[in-house]
């Protein structure tokens, strides 16, 4: 199961919208992979001050390797989507992740 999320695993929403349930899944033999739309790495480049050239490069590459992470889904046995996929474009990647007829929560 993959658990799309907006922040890293350290943030509040995350922790409480998706971390809190990987043990209990794992007890009933369900393995739940986080997948951050920002790494711990990144947040702060993503959200500091800086370039702007430098933020679009770094949201291209994240937006690349989401797009990445949503055709990997097509053999998982269900999607979390928490909150959004990405902060910009969500629909079309949404859009993309549903004719991939993998079960969507």
């Amino acid at each position: 199961m993959i658990g799309f999320a907006p922040y890293p695993e350290e943030a509040p929403s995350t922790r409480f919208r998706l971390l809190q349930f990987r043990e209990p899944l794992a007890e009933r033999g369900i393995r739940l992979e986080i997948d951050p739309f920002v790494h711990t790495d990144e947040y702060r480049h993503a959200c500091g001050s800086g370039r702007l050239a430098q933020r679009a490069l770094l949201l291209a590459r994240m937006y690349q390797r989401r797009l990445r992470r949503i055709d990997d889904a097509v053999g998982a046995d269900a999607v979390i989507v928490h909150r959004e996929l990405a902060p910009v474009f969500h629909a079309p990647l949404l859009q993309r992740l549903v004719r991939l007829n993998v079960p969507l929560i």
